[in-house]
């Protein structure tokens, strides 16, 4: 089972790679009069120095990319879970910052020739362009996200195991609504002198936006129904959960390529005269530092996407906050080995069964238990209600599909296990690391049943 595990770790990051490496690369493609993260003038897109500079970027970011692909292939025969864990997360941090090395270097040479050919933002005429057909600027109502919310909570009417997930969910919807009205910065997307032409590009970006959210919000709610209806089909609820986040991914992916592309057709002849220009502002043209702005949250200048204003002091936390989580991914691992180091105990006095790890324990009255079962393999269709579910430990409520509700304290890979089903018809299922003990408490019990 641990290949499954180490190739459904893999399988979720993957796809960084291929995702990043073409985002990336669109950014040689001048959207707004921007090229990677630099601000150039309309004659510059043909200057043989750009070129070079964007064709080397292009030839670096190859480069990373496949290295990235190569040194994940040995990753996958890694069978321990822990140090699997380690690698990936190790990984991972690698895809994230990788790629935007040669993009900072890049940007760093761009902004030279800019400065060496004396380009900026110039004074020119006033465009007009028809508006007519591009959609308004109103927000969508939230009376949109409201299904979302009935249809996670739809579950919990007949099924009470789950009812934390399905409010969770919920709760996450109205997160959706939160994040589309407030975390967008309604701010006019200049680009020169064209006035109409900044509105229809704010329109477009928060229309597009607004799809964004209300995908995710609808994904819960398919999540929640499917939990519910495939409840005693845990692989093929595991599946439907997998397939709506593909789905999810690639409807978000081609929204921003959408997005980049009505950018860059509408902005196709900009430059020519007055253009913004807020370089300065952008470390690298990937970090926004402007004391001047008093917003933390900002809009990325090209794309959908936001950032944070690392001049104020809430960007400044967000920012290290995000980064302690990612430095933190890879130490999972040794938290496994933390799990698995704990000693699984089986004991009997004064009369109780007492099943314990670490901490916690759960109890057992000898006088109330009903049936006494012993177990070579866990029954089938197991799924986790609430506890933990990790390779070497399965403590707390879960469900079967052979047996239904049971309550677990035990490791997955010492069998046998202890099943004890009491007179009010709760069911346990308990096991230590030593066959054994398991064995003698199991004997223990039925020599007191006869």
């Amino acid at each position: 089972m641990n290949w499954i595990v180490t190739l459904i770790l893999w399988a979720c990051v993957l796809p960084v790679v291929p995702i990043e490496y073409f985002l990336m690369r669109n950014e040689t493609k001048f959207k707004k009069n921007i090229a990677v993260g630099v601000t150039l003038p309309y004659e510059a897109r043909k200057h043989q120095d750009v070129q070079r500079q964007m064709d080397q970027y292009i030839k670096e970011l190859k480069w990373v990319s496949l290295f990235l692909v190569v040194v994940s292939v040995p990753c996958f025969f890694i069978t321990k879970i822990s140090v699997a864990m380690f690698v990936w997360g190790v990984w991972l941090l690698l895809a994230v910052v990788l790629p935007n090395v040669p993009y900072a270097r890049c940007n760093t040479r761009l902004k030279e020739i800019k400065t060496a050919n004396g380009w900026g933002g110039r004074s020119g005429e006033v465009l007009r362009v028809d508006t007519s057909l591009v959609a308004d600027g109103k927000w969508h109502s939230p009376w949109l996200f409201a299904p979302a919310v009935f249809l996670c909570l739809l579950p919990a009417f007949w099924d009470r195991d789950f009812i934390w997930l399905y409010i969770m969910n919920s709760i996450s919807v109205v997160g959706c609504w939160l994040g589309y009205r407030y975390l967008y910065r309604n701010r006019a997307e200049m680009v020169d002198a064209n006035q109409d032409l900044s509105q229809v590009l704010g329109r477009i970006r928060r229309r597009n936006w607004g799809k964004v959210w209300l995908y995710c919000a609808y994904s819960m709610a398919v999540i929640d129904l499917a939990v519910w209806l495939l409840i005693d089909k845990p692989a093929w609820g595991l599946a439907l959960i997998l397939l709506v986040s593909v789905l999810l991914m690639c409807a978000a992916i081609r929204i921003e390529f959408v997005t980049r592309s009505v950018q860059e057709k509408l902005t196709g002849e900009s430059g020519k005269a007055w253009y913004a220009d807020e370089d300065d502002k952008w470390i690298w043209g990937l970090f926004y530092y402007n004391p001047n702005d008093k917003r933390v949250m900002i809009n990325n200048r090209v794309g959908l996407n936001s950032s944070v204003n690392l001049a104020r002091p809430g960007g400044k936390i967000f920012a290290g906050f995000v980064a302690l989580i990612m430095l933190a991914v890879p130490f999972m691992g040794f938290m496994l080995d933390g799990v698995d180091s704990k000693p699984l105990d089986l004991q009997i006095s004064d009369a109780v069964v007492t099943a314990s790890y670490g901490n916690s324990s759960y109890e057992v009255g000898i006088g109330e238990i009903e049936e006494i079962r012993l177990y070579d393999e866990l029954p089938e269709g197991l799924a986790r209600i609430g506890g933990v579910g990790a390779e070497h430990l399965l403590k707390g409520r879960f469900r079967s599909q052979e047996l239904g509700n049971l309550t677990l304290c035990l490791d997955p890979h010492s069998p046998p296990f202890l099943m004890l089903r009491t007179e009010d018809g709760r069911q346990f299922l308990f096991g230590t690391r030593e066959a054994s003990v398991t064995e003698n408490v199991f004997a223990y019990l039925q020599a007191e049943s006869r």
